[in-house]
């Protein structure tokens, strides 16, 4: 195998070197994404947040990136379950592990599913494929540990971001929306399949965490053993309206502003998908090994408003025919005549609002 070695973060890694040169890295010796490196670097940071001893079970682990780093990285994670059902992936992880020291792992060849089915409970698992997630929910949730923490990866981003959107209702249960927020309706969508398969099985989900990365969207969820939570946590899935007339949105079915019946979305997670205090703790977890573009992302989500969709300077000035209005002016604007507003982690020329958008229009015509 044509191999060579990079270093993220504190790890050393052995990698294809076809997967450097490739738009679509090769899934032959094995599949590694070198532009997924922010995404694991944000997956160390959660790691290191949770705080509590903890094992994990990289479940799609191709050659074990984020395993073997959360083991070397976060002084928390105590011992990783390295699965994949390609042979050569594992023997180069067993390889990673042994130019790192890590001795505090096992390596398994097998489909996921029957991992996660045959493990031990643990406190946290990793699902992280090439495509869509859902194959694997039902088990990867009992498979964690009451109050542990579920990492989950999605990347049939057309799906989820509105271009497919009755597969997406066939793989997320609700359907997806095409529009400038598309990426956290997917992300919602994610969130929604985690609690209903969490409700049905009487458990509870809640987010602790989320980010969209390039072709990457990613959530993080605690698991909570509890009837009661698993009955009220079903509030906050409900379907959501968007207007393509006059691009108003919310959870009534006909435009406040048109008149018009507008597109249902969903049915999906409305709830809080940021938990601050576990920003706040992957915050103070930063260290400068790793892409410095992870402290802006969490920066901005610490504060990050807690309301459905998001607004961009491009769509706003372009419904106004005004030349664009920089972010920092748009929420003083909004704040100084009485209403909440945030930059976005989502999209960072993004703006979260409590008010609705034809207020906003006013305020920055």
């Amino acid at each position: 195998m044509n191999l060579i070695e990079i270093v993220e973060g504190k790890t050393k890694l052995l990698i294809p070197k076809d997967s450097l040169n490739s738009n679509t890295p090769p899934k032959d010796p094995a599949f590694f994404n070198p532009k997924a490196r922010m995404s694991r670097d944000m997956a160390v940071l959660a790691y290191r947040a949770y705080q509590d001893k903890a094992e994990i079970i990289d479940a799609l682990a191709g050659i074990g990136a984020r395993g073997l780093r959360a083991v070397k990285e976060a002084e928390n994670i105590r011992y990783a379950y390295i699965n994949d059902i390609n042979p050569q992936a594992i023997e180069i992880a067993k390889e990673i592990s042994k130019i790192n020291d890590i001795l505090n792992c096992k390596f398994s060849i097998c489909p996921a599913n029957r991992l996660l089915v045959e493990s031990e409970r643990v406190s946290i698992v990793e699902i992280d494929p090439f495509g869509t997630p859902v194959y694997y929910i039902d088990n990867a949730i009992r498979a964690v540990k009451d109050g542990g923490m579920i990492c989950i990866t999605a990347t049939d981003t057309p799906v989820l971001q509105g271009l497919y959107p009755r597969i997406a209702l066939r793989r997320y249960y609700g359907l997806s929306l095409r529009s400038e927020y598309s990426n956290e309706i997917g992300l919602r969508l994610m969130l929604g399949l985690l609690a209903f398969t969490a409700a049905r099985l009487e458990l509870a989900i809640k987010p602790l965490f989320v980010h969209a990365i390039r072709n990457h969207l990613r959530v993080y969820a605690k698991i909570i053993v509890s009837r009661k939570g698993a009955d009220s946590m079903l509030d906050n899935l409900k379907c959501v309206y968007h207007c393509f007339k006059c691009n108003n949105r919310g959870l009534d079915k006909t435009c406040t502003n048109c008149m018009k019946d507008m597109n249902r979305v969903g049915p999906l997670w409305i709830g809080e998908i940021f938990d601050k205090e576990f920003v706040n703790k992957m915050k103070n977890a930063y260290d400068e090994t790793l892409d410095k573009r992870c402290m802006k992302v969490l920066s901005i989500a610490e504060d990050e408003l807690d309301v459905i969709s998001y607004y961009t300077i491009d769509e706003i000035s372009k419904r106004l025919r005004i030349t664009p209005i920089k972010l920092e002016q748009i929420v003083y604007r909004l704040k100084s005549n009485g209403f909440k507003a945030s930059r976005t982690s989502l999209m960072l020329n993004g703006f979260k609002s409590d008010a609705d958008y034809n207020t906003i229009l006013k305020i920055l015509a």
